[in-house]
């Protein structure tokens, strides 16, 4: 999750970047950002076939997704990033509470093939990296005995990759205020697409590499709705 909150923060600041050059070089100049939630499913068949080969029940493959999105316009060009955070469900077998996450942040490009006052239309490509953590607790709170004895109660093992999102989106800008050529309000939208992990790392335990661990990669479809603000500036 660290890594993932460090792209987060590079990709958010290359587009306040894009769009500070956009609003310097062009006539009109236009930047949206918002709150996302939504849905993604992935594959774990084979994480779940080496949880159940070891009496552990399986992990469900849908995700709550959260996070971030923001863009700038420069011509009908969009350039922006994004940040998301996957909540995966929590499962408790053998003793145990298991629970899988994850996160990612991409850099976007896309272009806008419709285009109005308030309608923004787009499909785009995105490009980053990002993570998947599982976190193995054993339940039930031990003594001070109990835990010196055993201090190892937990396991957190983490997996990071290079990621592609392909996607269409799509938001409407709801007028709040009208002033000397500059308009801004209230954003609504939608996105929908395909993540896909071509490459990935080793699973990795206290800093060290595990070799021989089950394929998991953040691939797979999704659906996401928006809510936040923008504005456009005519000079």
């Amino acid at each position: 999750m660290v890594k993932a909150t460090s792209l987060l923060c590079f990709v958010l600041m290359i587009s306040m970047i894009v769009l500070a050059v956009a609003q310097d070089q062009e006539k009109e100049s236009e930047g949206r950002g918002f709150f996302i939630i939504g849905q993604q499913n992935l594959a774990l068949d084979e994480l779940n076939t080496a949880l159940t080969a070891q009496g552990y029940n399986e992990l469900k493959s849908g995700f709550f997704t959260m996070g971030g999105v923001g863009y700038g316009i420069v011509n009908r060009v969009l350039l922006g990033g994004e940040g998301q955070a996957l909540f995966g469900d929590e499962v408790v077998s053998r003793g145990f509470k298991m629970s899988l996450s994850g996160g990612y942040g991409l850099f976007n490009l896309g272009y806008l093939v419709k285009k109005t006052e308030r309608l923004n239309v787009y499909p785009f490509l995105g490009i980053g990296g990002g993570g998947m953590t599982l976190e193995i607790i054993e339940q039930g709170a031990p003594s001070f005995e109990e835990l010196l004895e055993n201090p190892r109660r937990s396991s957190v093992v983490t997996r990071g990759g290079v990621m592609m999102d392909f996607g269409l989106g799509a938001d409407y800008l709801i007028t709040l205020s009208e002033k000397k050529g500059e308009t801004g309000g209230m954003a609504l939208g939608f996105r929908a697409g395909y993540n896909w992990m071509p490459w990935t790392g080793d699973w990795i335990f206290s800093e060290s590499e595990i070799a021989g661990g089950p394929e998991i990669r953040i691939s797979g479809a999704y659906i996401k709705f928006m809510i936040g603000g923008g504005g456009r500036k005519l000079e």
